[in-house]
């Protein structure tokens, strides 16, 4: 079986990711290509190193902030729908019910209503 090459990927930009973990870091490119492009970085195709390569701060992954921020819009819509329900009945209505079965019955069962 014979390998088929993909074409050339010399001279042709960074892909672009959406995750941190699939970024290019910025160690991992030429200098000499960095300093020719350096709309590289801000436009997101290459990450920076972090603080274990000497930078100030780690690089941000974007898209899981984002996915953050959509839990908790989502959470609080939940928090919003559980306020609105309609509130189960007070103790004290349940009581007037059984009350009130009780004066029905006059100390019967139940069920003896309901025998031919």
């Amino acid at each position: 079986m014979t390998r088929l090459r993909g074409t050339s990927l010399l001279g042709t930009e960074p892909p672009k990711s959406k995750k941190l973990n699939n970024k290019i870091r910025v160690w991992q490119v030429r200098s000499d290509l960095l300093e020719k492009n350096p709309h590289w970085v801000s436009t997101g195709r290459i990450a920076t190193n972090g603080v274990a390569w000497g930078d100030e701060a780690d690089p941000i992954d974007m898209e899981a902030e984002k996915a953050k921020d959509k839990l908790k819009a989502r959470v609080s819509k939940m928090l919003v729908y559980k306020s609105k329900r309609r509130k189960r009945a007070e103790a004290g209505r349940r009581d007037q019910g059984k009350a009130r079965m009780d004066t029905i019955l006059d100390g019967g069962d139940e069920d003896a209503l309901f025998e031919v």
